[in-house]
């Protein structure tokens, strides 16, 4: 109950504690396995989507952990969370938002695609480490899914 207590807070300063409980949560599901967590998965997989929503990318990161192991647990019946959970996890391993680049100047530019300048231009490139997490996570979860599916 205090898991799910602390899985649920929308209070931004609290996206820390709340990634945790995430991750505990999707640990305690791995170490009872299927039948002791069944009960719970139906609320655990909805708090964890909302939280997607929430602007935080620890909590994204932990929340695919948690992904990770309920689909070890589940295997190939975590298909009927597959259709909320992939486009999510694709996003994210697609996402280029933590990735800045110095040219010009001294303003960053976000990384785009139409970006036709020449690699000479670029003087610096800023990467954040939440960032880079967050698409770990990502890819590692649809690793995860892959395999029990």
């Amino acid at each position: 109950e205090m898991v799910s207590q602390c899985m649920s807070t929308s209070v931004e300063e609290a996206f820390s504690l709340r990634a945790r409980a995430t991750e505990c949560g999707g640990i305690l599901a791995a170490a009872c396995g299927r039948e002791m967590f069944e009960p719970h998965l139906q609320s655990f997989m909805t708090v964890c989507l909302a939280g997607l929503d929430l602007d935080s990318n620890e909590l994204r990161e932990y929340t695919y952990g948690a992904f990770s192991n309920i689909a070890g647990i589940l295997e190939e019946d975590f298909a009927v969370y597959a259709q909320a959970v992939m486009p999510r996890l694709l996003q994210s391993c697609d996402s280029e938002d933590g990735i800045d680049l110095l040219k010009h100047g001294n303003a960053f530019q976000g990384l785009a695609e139409d970006d036709s300048d020449d690699e000479d231009d670029i003087k610096a490139i800023n990467v954040r480490t939440a960032w880079l997490d967050e698409k770990s996570s990502a890819i590692s979860a649809v690793a995860a899914l892959a395999e029990g599916m």
